[in-house]
């Protein structure tokens, strides 16, 4: 791997700078196929393939992933910034141009692109983290760790899908509709989205109505004080209950009439001509017809702690914070001193108040702050993990959406789970089947973050769906079934640009390792048109098996391959693959619109003079999660964490010898009593499965 810095100094006299990235190892790129992640509105931002370089669109990119023309090489070049500046890149014909912007009204700063190139396959799955983890060292970002917390291992509750979203009736909750929507089945979090909150509407010149926060507390129809609220939901089994907020407070920042102006020393800023591309492309951004006010950098903090200790004493125990990239918007001289200082601000109230990141979900969060700088850095900010919204939202309202929503999450996951950052794919619905259920719910348990159900009152939710997603600790308790780390697509397939369209082509695939399980998983997504009827076919190859076990090089050793059967063209194929032998690869899949599979791939062993696989859970959807395979000699042990669920073995044998097998194979599981059951799959393969 060959890697190359770029410093860049924003001098004192300086607003911006904009500079060619001369790259001694690659010095004409405009040829190189092009996955960019570019903000494509004020919020959000996704991964887009680009033909060329060349083709590059004005649009702000917080990262480039480049495929030489004779594809053998992979070049990343990743921006950051500081807290002093924000730095990302934009393309000018044909060529990568940092673009860095002052935040801070004084003083010299410097920002820095990072450059990594692949040589080769497995050099190209680790060209991201490369830069990412060089980025990290050059501003001294805290080196990322797994996340510990216990926040959001059980399912939750978001209401605003449930309400119907905006076109819901009544459109503000009251104490008797949040009540409703606590479900009979087990949730341990339940998330107040917008619409609680005290606010009062304005008018601006075009007629066009805008809502501003007026006070800390509930709106009046509210129905009961927000302490009684809480602890009412709290009577119904809800342990964790968390609000709505905005970084401006609300969407339009603080009402000039509230007693919060005086208090926090409100501010007026022009808000941005929304004809204009965000992320530094216009600089300055033209100021249009609104106002907004906003508290002042020196009061900023305390804006936050007051708000965060008035609500923690009414029970409220975790945020969500929205709209953070659209805080740009305000234009003007101090705006984005002001926009830094109500972000540090909310970060450092969150650590005091509550004491713990994953406390508050970052949304709309899609900016260089989060991506290439403290946010996802994880300096100068409290650390630890951010919860972090990765992508636009779940269900919008067009043809192609769910297939979208899936291509956005594991693409943006090339960056964001690398970044200290728990990503987030939003809430979900178990039902109707309009909203693709299993198709979303595989993709929420590919990921860490938060499980959030939007199902509403009028809608039955489909328990076998959440039994497939849930398991049963040593407790009791039922815990969520999800991945340690999130999927991101598969590296040989960044730059495949035949994943959408009208007619049969290849699948949305991305993977994630367990290396506890000695495994991995890759979701397999049907991501094209759906009203074309065009089928996904695939074949699953030793290249995207090593992509999804994340290797440092070849395979080594031999690996199993198991459809999960999902999909009825797809029930029971098994595979194995070795670095120089492979029985039933490539590995064909074939998904019709709007269906998708899994495959587990996990390690063989000789136990026993048998060949075994452990697939592990198979009633569930990630059937890893939990599982802790180890070796000693000829003895192999398999631990599960979960108390309750089947737990399965391949045996790749024709005639096992079960008592020779059996005294090698030792099972650890929470309750000592188990039963096991033999199932003959073919002449060759049996499945082995053990209930506790």
């Amino acid at each position: 791997m060959i890697t190359h810095i770029v410093p860049l100094v924003l001098k004192e006299e300086r607003e911006d700078l904009r500079a060619a990235l001369d790259i001694p190892f690659a010095p004409d790129l405009s040829q190189w196929k092009t996955l960019s992640l570019v903000r494509v509105k004020p919020t959000w931002v996704q991964a887009d393939l680009y033909p060329s370089l060349r083709d590059h669109p004005e649009l702000a990119s917080s990262l480039l992933l480049l495929k030489s023309p004779e594809w053998d090489r992979t070049l990343a070049i990743y921006p950051l910034g500081t807290l002093g500046v924000n730095c990302n890149l934009i393309v000018d014909h044909g060529r990568p141009t940092a673009n860095v912007r002052r935040i801070t009204s004084q003083g010299e700063h410097k920002a820095y692109v990072v450059c990594a190139l692949s040589d080769g396959r497995w050099e190209e799955r680790r060209v991201v983290k490369v830069a990412v983890e060089e980025a990290r060292r050059l501003v001294g970002g805290q080196v990322k760790t797994a996340h510990t917390g216990d926040l959001w291992d059980e399912l939750g509750v978001c209401t605003w899908e449930s309400f119907g979203g905006s076109s819901r009736t009544p459109d503000r909750p009251t104490k008797q509709m949040l009540l409703d929507l606590v479900p009979t089945h087990p949730v341990k979090t339940f998330l107040i989205d917008d619409g609680w909150q005290d606010t009062r509407k304005i008018i601006l010149p075009s007629g066009s109505v805008k809502s501003t926060l007026y006070s800390f507390g509930p709106w009046e129809g509210m129905g009961a004080p927000m302490v009684d609220v809480i602890s009412s939901l709290r009577a119904k089994g809800m342990r964790e209950v968390g609000v709505w907020i905005t970084l401006q407070g609300y969407w339009y920042g603080i009402d000039r009439d509230s007693p919060l102006r005086l208090k926090y020393d409100c501010r007026p800023f022009r808000t941005y001509d929304k004809s204009q591309k965000r992320g530094g492309i216009h600089i300055p951004l033209a100021p249009g017809e609104g106002t907004q006010w906003v508290p002042s950098p020196e009061k900023a903090g305390q804006f936050w702690e007051d708000w965060f200790w008035e609500i923690k004493a009414w029970g409220v125990g975790f945020l969500k914070v929205d709209n953070q990239a659209d805080y740009d918007q305000i234009t003007g001289p101090g705006s984005s001193e002001t926009q830094q200082a109500m972000w540090s601000g909310m970060l450092s109230a969150v650590d005091k108040v509550w004491g713990g990141m994953d406390r508050v979900i970052m949304c709309m969060a899609h900016n260089d702050r989060l991506l290439n700088g403290p946010g996802g850095l994880d300096f100068a900010r409290p650390p630890g993990n951010l919860v972090f919204r990765n992508s636009d939202d779940f269900n919008l309202q067009y043809e192609y959406a769910h297939p979208d929503f899936v291509h956005w999450n594991i693409h943006n996951t090339i960056l964001t789970s690398h970044l200290s950052l728990i990503p987030d794919f939003d809430m979900f619905a178990s039902n109707p089947p309009s909203t693709w259920p299993l198709y979303h719910a595989l993709l929420r348990c590919l990921s860490p973050g938060p499980m959030l159900l939007s199902d509403t009152p009028d809608t039955q939710t489909n328990m076998s769906l959440i039994s497939r997603m849930t398991a049963e600790d040593v407790s009791g308790t039922r815990k969520i079934v999800k991945a340690p780390t999130a999927a991101r697509a598969l590296a040989g397939r960044w730059h495949w640009d035949n994943l959408r369209g009208d007619h049969d082509g290849p699948a949305l695939m991305a993977g994630t390792s367990f290396p506890d399980a000695c495994g991995a998983m890759i979701g397999v997504w049907n991501g094209r048109n759906p009203s074309s009827g065009a089928w996904a076919k695939d074949q699953l190859s030793r290249q995207d098996v090593g992509d999804a076990l994340d290797l440092e090089g070849d395979i080594k050793g031999e690996y199993a391959l198991w459809s999960m059967s999902f999909s009825k063209e797809n029930i029971w194929k098994v595979a194995l693959v070795s670095s120089d032998e492979c029985r039933g690869m490539p590995l064909s899949l074939d998904l019709k619109p709007g269906e998708c599979e899994a495959v587990v791939i996990a390690r063989t062993w000789e136990v026993g003079g048998e060949k075994v696989a452990v697939v592990g859970m198979l009633d569930k959807l990630i059937p890893l999660t939990g599982i802790r395979v180890t070796l000693q000699e000829d003895f192999l042990t398999v631990k599960c964490q979960f108390a309750s669920e089947p737990l399965s073995v391949l045996v790749f044998e024709e005639a096992p010898n079960w008592s020779r097998l059996y005294s090698k194979l030792h099972f650890d599981l929470p309750r000592s009593t188990f039963a096991t059951e033999l199932t003959r799959l073919r002449d060759d393969l049996w499945l082995v499965t053990v209930t506790s």
